[in-house]
């Protein structure tokens, strides 16, 4: 990046030759030991305003990929930025301003909320990590927002359904205003026909908020109702890079094209709202 490289020309999210291996290498006095790469020089450019996917079956990297992002975890090399200040190799303490920018939404959203914990306290949490009380009336947007009764605020997660607690997840991670929101298989672990419902929300928050988005999947039929950009990753390579329609209907890898033909079907039904979709096997 130079100087004279504005906030418009360069990338929000960048990985530069990220490499993530685990493991030791082998040595005399461990001869059976061994590394997994589950990153082996990825290079990524997400800019503002994308509707990003990463896609791969599990143990592709695209988790991996996403920790680093998020500054959850840190390459062995290779480097990772957001908004030009640089993520990797910086210490907690020093990443306020990605905790207040990207957030994630997770596949398991009774695993990532705190059972102890109402929903007004677990959606107000990141607003008092990151120094602001914006109140009640910040809860209740977020609820609002998300399709949910503000009656909510006083309930505890274990007395929704899997899908309302996704809702109570996304809620959550809008609270402080974030500019990119990451969903790491966040419709996966939902009913089909709940998965619909999420997936639409997703689409009108982002488009509600402006946010940039980051959606992972295995599965590219997903992919292709909320994604305009799309990378492939396969045993932590990134296969092929491109927009979701040039990916959809003319893969230039086997392995993305095997991606293409495992995926179920998105299609409209006939009947409920226009922008009703379903997933069919």
């Amino acid at each position: 990046m130079t100087g004279m490289e504005t906030t418009a020309e360069r990338p929000l999210v960048e990985a530069r030759d990220v490499w993530r291996t685990y493991g030791r290498k082998p040595s005399k006095s461990r001869p059976r030991a061994r590394q997994v790469h589950a990153l082996g020089g990825v290079s990524l450019e997400i800019a503002r305003g994308d509707r990003f996917g990463v896609v791969g079956e599990s143990g592709s990297g695209k988790s991996t990929l996403i920790r680093l992002f998020a500054g959850l975890d840190q390459p062995t090399s290779g480097a990772v930025y957001f908004d030009g200040q640089l993520v990797s190799g910086r210490k907690e303490r020093h990443l306020g301003f990605l905790r207040r920018e990207l957030q994630v939404v997770f596949q398991d959203p009774m695993g990532s909320l705190d059972p102890r914990m109402k929903v007004r306290q677990i959606i107000a949490e990141p607003l008092v990590a990151t120094g602001r009380a914006d109140g009640l009336n910040r809860v209740y947007e977020l609820l609002d927002a998300v399709g949910l009764s503000r009656e909510a605020a006083d309930r505890f997660p274990h007395q929704f359904s899997g899908g309302e607690r996704q809702r109570i997840s996304i809620a959550r991670a809008l609270a402080p205003g974030p500019s990119v929101l990451v969903a790491d298989e966040a419709v996966s672990a939902l009913d089909v026909s709940v998965r619909a419902q999420i997936l639409n929300l997703l689409v009108d928050l982002i488009n509600d908020f402006s946010l940039t988005m980051v959606f992972v999947s295995h599965d590219l039929a997903v992919v292709r109702r909320v994604c305009d950009r799309v990378a492939v990753l396969h045993d932590g390579n990134l296969v092929e890079v491109g927009t979701t329609e040039q990916i959809y209907s003319d893969a230039a890898q086997p392995y993305t094209r095997e991606l293409i033909a495992a995926a179920p079907v998105l299609r409209h039904v006939t009947e409920g709202p226009a922008d009703e979709v379903r997933l069919d096997k």
